[in-house]
């Protein structure tokens, strides 16, 4: 594999800003890719106006401990995977304005059935950021799991799914959605 002396990851911060719980461990596995790429003498530059940001400086150090560590934290903090069970919920439409009422009706009705699942939190409705074709808007399910073993994922996807209407063609439900955008 051909080495090189140079190496520059442009606009750093256009991946650690997006609205994603994984953005930091993207950003830190493209730097360990780029790292990998480089002579035992070379240099990778990180482009970025947030050099103080953690993520940025733990990944160009490649200290993987600390980074496991510190996402570990914070994703415990704010119950994202492996902590929590994320859904994803998508509506799709050719009118923004429409899909915008659709998403605001869904997000309301499933407000009224949280007391019953105090394990359950909502995000949202909030507009895709990356719609193409036609608008879209998300909604999240977050399920706070105790442990994360196949036995309490399934019972969270159960009593999610006891949430959401059987069948429903209104919306695409993602479970463990990659990212949340």
């Amino acid at each position: 594999a051909k080495k090189y002396d140079l190496i520059a990851h442009i606009q750093t911060d256009s991946l650690i800003n997006m609205a994603d719980f994984s953005s930091a461990e993207k950003l830190f596995a493209q730097i360990t890719a780029l790292k990998k790429l480089l002579n035992s003498n070379g240099k990778l530059i990180l482009q970025t106006y947030n050099w103080e940001n953690p993520a940025i400086e733990i990944s160009a150090h490649g200290d993987y401990p600390t980074f496991f560590q510190t996402e570990s934290n914070q994703r415990k903090l704010l119950n994202y995977p492996p902590f929590g069970l994320l859904v994803k919920l998508t509506l799709k439409g050719k009118s923004e304005a429409k899909v915008k009422i659709e998403a605001e009706t869904l997000f309301s009705q499933l407000t009224t059935k949280l007391p019953n699942y105090p394990t359950i939190q909502l995000l949202g409705p909030y507009q895709s950021i990356f719609w193409q074709k036609n608008p879209s808007y998300h909604i999240i399910l977050k399920y706070n799991l105790e442990s994360y073993n196949l036995e309490s994922r399934n019972k969270a996807i159960e009593k999610i799914a006891s949430l959401l209407e059987k069948g429903s063609k209104k919306y695409q439900i993602e479970v463990e959605p990659e990212g949340i955008q």
